[in-house]
């Protein structure tokens, strides 16, 4: 008798343990199939990352008349013939405001505006995922692009930010008399004098082409 309660007794260890080991494996794969990077992350592997496309957002610097625009589309050429020639590319500045609401003229009563409404065309372009944004605008002080720099961040942006150098006064008549929205050349020089340096930027020489033809202003 004391040998068959043993005999159950052993039986019953082995039935618990097997039930015990099928709802283990049980709730292993309901939690592998629901929950794979935390399975990962459990299991002591690296989570893995979908790969995503390049997107890049270039901040603009440089003083009215520097050729930022024409820069973007001297650029832009260049991908014609690569295999990014069908990703899209969009330019968004202040003076675009002008264009649309002010005849093209520039006021200085309408610059808060003007860059509302440049940022909400910002944030457009980030949530559709265009691959190369372009914030052409003078951005001489720091605080004028930071939040573009944040906000590309969040959207997963690569930025690069990108100065067109004016070397002197020289340069910044030469700049001013080929506007397009006949920017006043006061504001020209306040823009010149308060300049913040930015360590991160890359210089290059201002556009003095035209992807079309030359520029008012161009010798």
């Amino acid at each position: 008798m004391t040998n068959f309660i043993s005999t159950m007794d052993a039986l019953n260890d082995i039935v618990l343990l097997f039930w015990a080991f099928y709802f283990y494996l049980f709730f292993v794969c309901l939690f592998r199939v629901h929950c794979p990077s935390c399975f990962r992350l459990c299991a002591g592997k690296k989570p893995e990352h979908t790969p995503r496309a390049h997107k890049q957002v270039f901040i603009w610097r440089g003083v009215p008349g520097s050729g930022k625009d024409n820069y973007v589309y001297h650029r832009e050429s260049f991908f014609e013939d690569s295999a990014e020639k069908n990703n899209t590319f969009a330019i968004v500045s202040n003076d675009e405001y002008f264009h649309k609401y002010n005849d093209s003229n520039f006021s200085g009563r309408d610059a808060m505006k003007a860059m509302s409404f440049c940022m909400n065309q910002y944030l457009n372009y980030l949530q559709f995922g265009v691959s190369r944004i372009y914030v052409s605008n003078v951005n001489n002080k720091g605080w004028m692009y930071t939040n573009f720099v944040k906000l590309a961040g969040m959207y997963n942006y690569e930025v690069v930010i990108v100065e067109l150098k004016c070397y002197n006064m020289d340069y910044l008549k030469y700049f001013r008399d080929r506007t397009k929205f006949n920017t006043p050349i006061n504001f020209c020089k306040n823009v010149f004098q308060d300049w913040d340096e930015d360590e991160s930027s890359v210089w290059i020489d201002p556009y003095l082409g035209n992807h079309i033809g030359p520029l008012p202003g161009d010798s």
